[in-house]
């Protein structure tokens, strides 16, 4: 038997316009010495192909750095493999902020830029799905 979450994550990007869904992915970690953890956290607010973001930088600081992003979800197929495209774009006064990736069952694979000034930097990450302790409950996964 196929869970609605495993349907959806194989089969189906793209929510209806009205219905929204919201996922969220991290390579948070503790790092020695540091109160705080490390690393970077994706949320996404899904509604039909358009999407809503939040990238939160952490540091191993009380407070992360955040930045929202717009963009769009699609589905893409390769063969008989269907995937969900990303791609999402913001602004802060520090510079502009692209994320273009690609959402798997258990991870989002991409691409963060970061443009300051004239430079460019670009950082490939892999951040697993954080799931929703409601699905643990429910058996969704």
């Amino acid at each position: 038997m196929i869970s609605a979450w495993a349907y959806r994550a194989h089969c189906q990007c793209v929510s209806r316009p009205g219905v929204r869904f919201q996922e969220s992915f991290s390579s948070l970690a503790t790092v020695g010495g540091l109160p705080y953890p490390s690393g970077i956290e994706l949320i996404l607010k899904e509604n039909g192909s358009r999407v809503e973001a939040f990238l939160r930088d952490y540091a191993g600081e009380p407070e992360p750095r955040e930045i929202k992003l717009t963009g769009t979800i699609a589905e893409r197929k390769s063969g008989q493999t269907s995937f969900c495209e990303v791609d999402l774009a913001g602004a802060k006064k520090n510079g502009i902020v692209k994320i273009h990736g690609t959402i798997r069952p258990t991870d989002f694979l991409g691409t963060i830029q970061r443009r300051v000034g004239r430079d460019t930097y670009s950082e490939n990450v892999s951040l697993r799905r954080r799931v929703p302790p409601d699905a643990l409950d429910t058996g969704a996964l």
